[in-house]
């Protein structure tokens, strides 16, 4: 299969931290941020005004506090009309970007970020959250202070899952990769999407290289969802391709419907995305479960008419008042968590202790200690689990640290 890397996608980010004065619309200078140089090295230093489309975002880990707007940076020499002095260069930025301002303080980050096809982003993350954490761990940057720095994208390796979607908040779409398998894929579904449950299980029939989920159940995890991710995007892009050409023919033969008929098909699509992330991650959570014999009942009822993803060794033992409480084990598994996390504390109400295994890179220390405090034991694969600190990854267990956990249980109690 052939890689695809961040390099692929994004040359460039300079990034620093927000000046009081920068956010204070009485204090500020006009719509500007100050220019160094490590903005000269990707905007130039040219004698003209150099005016860019650019995409301004605001990120939080409240998902109903985001948004985006469209306009302009305009980068240029404040000199220019006085040769006998040093040139400096200023960063100015169109209206659209007011509102991101008046939504952000002191010490938010701030990314300009240039992409390989020369458009641009403007990024502002409230400071101290999962969505700020993961952007410095995408780019690399250890941490970012009240001056530009620059970030220049050099990696070749394979963009990881998580990767892939933190790019997928910034609007950037990672294309599938091309290889034999993929041309297998589409030829095997080329009249439309499985169900999520056969999809996941065709990707761990066909995965390209070895993975053992009893020796490695970390590696096996990462490579069933990763994978299945690639196959997923490859085919989403055939079937598209598809009712594009449909849809064409429509709008030659001037179908008044052809406008309905192309939201119909945007908004199924983003549906489908939505929906089949979680369960086809639960799907190989499954497969994993019974490759090491592990008991469980996956989305059975409890308090409430509650359903936790799973529950061990089975719902008939949690509802047996002689069973004892100390077997049993919940896990609730989401894809990405942020806020989400609090809602698994209304599920499986008999236990005090809750596991949650989560495929999000770089939560950040605070939410991480909300979820300690609430006795909520956080579970995240290997990989994914070394974007954390190592005084954070203490209070994180990796997949074969719950896996070994739950087998010890069932052994005791079972």
């Amino acid at each position: 299969m052939e890689s695809i890397s961040l390099s692929d996608y994004i040359l460039a980010v300079v990034s620093k931290k927000l000046s009081k004065v920068e956010i204070d619309g009485k204090a500020s200078n006009q719509h500007e941020l100050n220019g160094v140089k490590e903005l000269k090295k990707i905007l130039g230093t040219g004698p003209d005004k150099l005016k860019i489309d650019c995409v301004f975002m605001y990120l939080t880990d409240e998902e109903e506090d985001c948004f985006t707007r469209k306009g302009q940076i305009t980068w240029y020499d404040s000199r220019s009309n006085n040769p006998n002095r040093s040139a400096e260069y200023r960063l100015y930025y169109s209206k659209e970007f007011d509102d991101i301002m008046s939504a952000s303080h002191e010490s938010d980050d701030i990314h300009l970020i240039k992409k390989n096809n020369g458009e641009y982003l403007m990024i502002v993350c409230d400071a101290g959250s999962t969505t700020a954490n993961q952007l410095r761990w995408l780019f690399g940057l250890h941490q970012t202070g009240n001056t530009f720095t620059l970030k220049e994208i050099s990696d070749k390796g394979i963009l990881s899952y998580p990767a892939h979607r933190i790019l997928e908040e910034l609007g950037i779409e990672a294309e599938p990769p091309k290889g034999k398998d993929i041309e297998e894929l589409i030829e095997h579904y080329s009249d439309g999407m499985p169900s999520t449950k056969e999809f996941s299980n065709y990707t761990r029939e066909h995965i390209p290289i070895s993975v053992d989920p009893i020796e490695d159940p970390d590696q096996a995890i990462e490579i069933w969802v990763e994978k299945e991710e690639y196959y997923y995007r490859a085919l989403e892009k055939h079937l598209i391709q598809k009712d594009l050409e449909a849809l064409s023919k429509e709008i030659a033969n001037q179908n008044p419907e052809c406008a309905n008929l192309y939201i119909q098909g945007a908004m199924h699509y983003i549906q489908v995305r939505k929906s089949r992330a979680g369960r086809s991650f639960e799907e190989h959570i499954e497969a994993l479960l019974k490759e090491n014999e592990i008991k469980y009942s996956a989305q059975k009822r409890t308090e409430n008419g509650k359903k936790p993803d799973f529950i061990m060794p089975s719902i008939e033992k949690y509802w047996d008042p002689s069973f004892n409480i100390n077997g049993l084990t919940m896990l609730a598994a989401k894809t990405t968590c942020k806020e989400r996390w609090a809602q698994i504390l209304e599920e499986a109400k008999r236990l005090n202790d809750r596991h949650l295994i989560t495929l999000e890179p770089a939560i950040s220390e605070e939410s991480l200690n909300a979820m300690k405090v609430s006795n909520i034991q956080v579970i995240i694969p290997q990989d994914i689990r070394l974007t954390y600190s190592e005084d954070l990854q203490k209070n994180i267990w990796n997949v074969k640290e719950f896996i070994s956990f739950v087998k010890r249980k069932q052994q005791m109690y079972c």
